[in-house]
């Protein structure tokens, strides 16, 4: 589905895919790491998620993108690192949605880290208490990622983050 949102957009899929051939990658400084790694549905919790790059690129646009699963990673977010399944969480944070995530903007594309100076930020992944039984057992993954200015094409992504949820 992020595909067929990104083929649907004004720039032609075969010139997309020519561009994207060309798109050097970049030096990867991006971190994420995670206080905690479960959460209880029933009593929910936050995870904080601890985020870094180096000072000179907290002033490029990177975003933090999250589904229930990375074992079928989306293509469009795989050729910059970051492995997420297309799911609807993903699909909502792209949409503009913030999900569990609190402590960005939400934008297209994801949520928007707020760096500060040096290139550290900080968001909260907030389980609300009462968490829907449907979601026990399923884990949710985050990480961050930026993106070409010339091609929009995703060019360098961290590693993902788990948060389990348990009963």
């Amino acid at each position: 589905m992020l595909l067929e949102f990104v083929r649907s957009r004004s720039i032609p899929l075969a010139a997309l895919c020519v561009i994207a051939t060309s798109v050097q990658a970049q030096n990867c400084t991006g971190t994420i790491s995670a206080n905690i790694n479960v959460v209880s549905a029933s009593l929910g919790g936050t995870q904080t998620l601890t985020l870094s790059v180096a000072p000179n690129q907290s002033g490029e646009i990177w975003q933090l993108l999250g589904a229930f699963g990375d074992s079928n990673p989306d293509p469009y977010l795989l050729q910059g690192g970051l492995v997420l399944d297309q799911d609807r969480y993903l699909l909502g944070l792209v949409r503009g949605g913030h999900g569990f995530v609190q402590g960005g903007w939400p934008t297209f594309m994801g949520v928007q880290v707020p760096w500060d100076a040096q290139g550290h930020a900080q968001l909260n992944v907030v389980i609300p208490a009462g968490l829907p039984s449907i979601l026990i057992g399923k884990t949710l993954h985050h990480g961050i990622f930026t993106t070409s200015h010339t091609t929009l094409l995703p060019i360098c992504g961290t590693p993902t983050v788990p948060l389990l949820i348990v009963p």
